[in-house]
């Protein structure tokens, strides 16, 4: 399984220092049950872990994992960090429940291999996000296709996935 619950920080640690079994990338997020906008992206996170297997995501409840929390300094919920090469040090975070945003993040992390991101304007059918649209809400996704291609024209996305990638 793709979509994992982080225990306690022990868990966590061997879970990002050795994952072996999806090694592309590693996604976790952090949550809490009271937080209404993790409420609001929780399916599409969890959608997007059990439907991707070159993809680890792991749910990290703030109040349930404290120790985590605050090794990984989460000051606000949801907070996404994006790891690579079973690294201690994520190479990209943000906070806030923006689909979009998510799932851009996701496959430009994939173009990259910790490598900074350099827009060719091309884009590769291997990067797809995969949905199954019938585990979602009817209002989280806007589109009428399973997989989502293609990125948004976001110079700000960009930019700070070429700052995290460089400081990496």
């Amino acid at each position: 399984m793709v979509f994992t619950k982080v225990k306690d920080e022990e868990h966590f640690n061997k879970l990002i220092l050795n994952n072996n079994e999806c090694p592309e990338l590693t996604i976790c997020y952090f949550t809490a049950s009271w937080c209404g906008p993790c409420r609001t992206i929780s399916p599409v996170v969890e959608n997007i872990g059990k439907n991707n297997s070159h993809l680890s995501v792991l749910k990290i409840d703030v109040d349930d994992c404290v120790e985590v929390s605050e090794q990984c300094e989460i000051t606000c919920m949801p907070t996404f960090q994006f790891y690579k090469n079973n690294s201690p040090k994520p190479i990209h975070t943000f906070s806030g429940a923006d689909q979009n945003e998510l799932t851009n993040t996701i496959k430009l992390l994939l173009k990259t291999n910790g490598e900074p991101y350099k827009q060719d304007g091309g884009d590769s059918n291997n990067e797809q996000i995969i949905y199954n649209s019938q585990d979602l809400p009817e209002n989280s996704m806007n589109h009428d296709t399973n997989t989502i291609s293609g990125f948004s024209d976001s110079s700000k996305l960009y930019a700070n996935l070429n700052n995290d990638l460089n400081n990496f």
